[in-house]
């Protein structure tokens, strides 16, 4: 089965995209898709889905350097953009200009016009001819993040090159770079609340106040690369390379909740509302193996009840799932047997305690088994010493007699 790569809630749909060449939409309780968008060649690494008025697009990126918008009233493609010499990975839609960002492994972003013959624009580019994209170069390596700020004046980037730069899209011109990372930026996300969150390889997720520059506190949940970020009601998402997903409360970075599946998880999506103060979550995970998973139905962010967790931890797999598995998982359901039949692991602890406090615990006691095994070597050695000692000043009183 193919890896699925990418996933995007939008209203009732789920959206994703795999390594079979395909974007597919669910309905959000339906294991079986409802469209299926064919015409990349390889991989399809980045969806979009984009209301304009009463028509709702859905873009893609892929390994066959092209970006393509999709009709998802027909599943027709409407238009294919080609100017990327290498991958697509990010996808970014700026309603002000209606302009196509995108981002890819030839170190460019681009910016494209959103109709091939687009009316008069105050707001756009004088430079944009009809169909042509712009080029905004500056980092050396893989820009996998892009987003433009509400006022469709500035763009933001993050690349595999460890650096988030800052744009201005009139001028084609970089106005700041900042070191984020230590290794390659995964993911990027910009929350209502102009908080920049990103993602990397070097297994944390950082976030900066775009106004102030201010610095949150780092979040080091994952044990391995973190791959994809989202953000719902002040609660940020992250998921890693070995399968993690965590749920941290944004402003303070803490971790609310952790699970951890048997697979790689590449992207996560969140659908939710909050009534009275208290928000209600649906978190689904894109990951290896083929599989697109609700792991969490109706999960309320600081619920402090494992028993509650262990119910809304039931996975119904939306994708690669032959129909005796997808048989098996719904009687499953019907029974109230908890999770899937396969090899997830799942919750480790409800409580509000985060890996890191976790595995620093486990440090700390194998720190004590070992100097209490050193402290008891050492206990058994003076005595041998001493033992030893008594005996030869017995041979020597022995001897001066």
């Amino acid at each position: 089965s193919s890896t699925v790569t990418c996933i995007a809630v939008h209203g009732s749909s789920v959206f994703t995209g795999s390594h079979d060449r395909t974007a597919r939409e669910f309905d959000r309780d339906s294991p079986h898709p409802t469209r299926v968008y064919s015409g990349h060649s390889p991989w399809v690494l980045a969806l979009l889905p984009v209301q304009e008025e009463e028509q709702l697009w859905l873009y893609t990126a892929s390994a066959d350097r092209t970006c393509r918008q999709w009709s998802t009233d027909d599943g027709a493609c409407v238009r294919a953009f080609t100017g990327h010499t290498s991958h697509v990975h990010c996808l970014f839609f700026s309603h002000p200009l209606g302009c196509l960002f995108s981002g890819g492994a030839d170190s460019v972003a681009l910016q494209w016009p959103a109709d091939p013959d687009p009316k008069p624009n105050p707001n756009l580019n004088p430079n944009h001819h009809a169909g042509a994209p712009i080029a905004f170069r500056g980092h050396t390596k893989f820009v996998s993040g892009v987003i433009v700020l509400e006022t469709g004046q500035t763009m933001i980037t993050g690349s595999w090159d460890g650096t988030v730069c800052m744009w201005d899209v009139n001028r084609v011109l970089m106005t700041a770079q900042y070191n984020r990372h230590t290794g390659p930026i995964r993911s990027m996300l910009l929350c209502h609340e102009g908080w920049l969150y990103t993602c990397g390889d070097d297994r944390t997720v950082r976030g900066m106040e775009l106004r102030s520059l201010m610095e949150a506190p780092v979040m080091r949940a994952h044990g391995s690369s973190v791959l994809g970020l989202c953000e719902k009601d002040g609660y940020l998402y992250s998921t890693g390379r070995n399968g993690q997903v965590v749920c941290h409360h944004g402003p303070t970075g803490k971790i609310e909740i952790a699970i951890e599946l048997d697979r790689t998880v590449h992207a996560v999506a969140v659908k939710g509302f909050a009534n009275l103060s208290r928000a209600v979550h649906t978190v689904l995970v894109a990951g290896a193996h083929g599989h697109a998973a609700q792991v969490m139905s109706q999960y309320t962010p600081g619920n402090q009840n494992v028993q509650d967790w262990k119910e809304a931890a039931l996975e119904v797999l939306m994708e690669g799932t032959s129909e005796s598995q997808l048989s098996q998982v719904l009687a499953r359901k019907a029974q109230g047997v908890e999770g899937p039949p396969t090899s997830s692991k799942y919750l480790r602890s409800a409580q509000a305690m985060d890996y890191q406090s976790r595995q620093q615990k486990q440090e700390r006691d194998e720190h004590k088994k070992q100097a209490g095994v050193q402290e008891e070597a050492a206990k058994e050695a003076r005595v041998r010493r001493v033992a030893v000692e008594a005996a030869e000043a017995e041979v020597r009183q022995r001897v001066e007699m």
